[in-house]
């Protein structure tokens, strides 16, 4: 299959992705986390405009359209917006965060079928430093500027918070109820932080989710010394680790899915970050790595279907 081999080129190409099991173990009590270091003053009018980029790789049976929106860091944000191929809307929306290394498109085709299929509208915008943005992706955990890492975080959050704004701005969409969220690998740690921060955010997905961090090392043999960054990054700001957010998201209903196979979010870490999540709750296994099966994407569709009772108008 195309798509699971580029996304294991992929893996290839970013090295390792290590979850540092001693951050689980050595995590302060939610209570010390607050929502806070992620706001953002809203702008009145959301600075929009089509994307001239050319969209290639199309989801077959959906209508999509790119566009951009500057954020409040004054950097353009692009988004991909998925539409069900029959309907005049509105159609609720359903927001897809990509993971470390990955891009718009390319989450887009993962779920973008299975969601328009079932009513929904798919927004996917690119995180700092990734897709149609100025990378590389590694700039996005400059590990030897712990603060910098921090804001570029922080920025990152709030993108996706602000691509609830562009939503509630489209006409062909029906956010003012509140949206739902996927978020796959780093996306599941950003989702977390986002959903935990936004209370827009109704029902929200975690694929391949763990307690840890995403480490971008390039080669093997620096992995011990990027695992050690990491986890300084995470000592320093407790705002980022996903484990003291994922409490707040309750009680809006969340859905994990893992791989039984997965080497880079082990099961424990997997495990670990469910722990910590609060009722209403779900956790899925896959018998899949860290790319999860077609299966998962529906179920993920269904669920989030069943939870938000979208109107199907195809």
């Amino acid at each position: 299959m195309l798509q699971r081999n580029r996304y294991h080129r992929t893996l290839g190409l970013v090295g390792i992705i290590a979850m540092v099991s001693l951050l689980s173990k050595q995590a302060v009590a939610s209570d010390d986390w607050s929502p806070e270091g992620f706001d953002y003053d809203r702008p009145i009018r959301l600075d929009i405009r089509d994307d001239p980029q050319e969209l290639t790789n199309r989801v077959v049976g959906t209508r999509q359209q790119q566009v951009i929106f500057k954020d409040r860091a004054g950097d353009d944000v692009p988004v991909l917006i998925t539409l069900p191929g029959k309907g005049r809307g509105p159609f609720p929306v359903v927001v897809l965060v990509h993971g470390f290394s990955s891009h718009k498109q390319q989450v887009t085709r993962q779920l973008g079928r299975a969601l328009t299929d079932r009513g929904f509208a798919c927004l996917a915008p690119d995180m700092p430093y990734h897709g149609h943005r100025p990378g590389p992706p590694q700039k996005l955990f400059t590990t030897t500027q712990p603060s910098q890492a921090r804001d570029n975080i922080v920025q990152a959050i709030q993108d996706i918070r602000q691509t609830i704004d562009l939503a509630e701005a489209r006409r062909e969409l029906r956010a003012s109820k509140g949206v739902g969220l996927i978020g796959y690998s780093m996306g599941a740690w950003f989702g977390t932080l986002a959903g935990a921060s936004e209370r827009r955010i109704k029902a929200m997905v975690l694929m391949v989710g763990g307690s840890a961090a995403v480490d971008a090392s390039k080669e093997p043999k620096t992995a011990n010394q990027n695992d050690a960054e990491q986890l300084d990054l995470f000592r320093r700001f407790v705002a980022i680790r996903p484990l003291e957010a994922i409490g707040e998201f309750a009680p809006r209903p969340l859905l994990m899915q893992n791989g039984k196979q997965d080497s880079l979010v082990p099961i424990d870490q997997a495990k670990a970050l469910y722990d910590a999540a609060r009722k209403p709750k779900e956790h899925r296994w896959y018998d899949a790595s860290h790319l999860l099966n077609r299966k998962a994407c529906q179920e993920a569709a269904d669920w989030l279907a069943t939870q938000m009772n979208p109107k199907n108008k195809n």
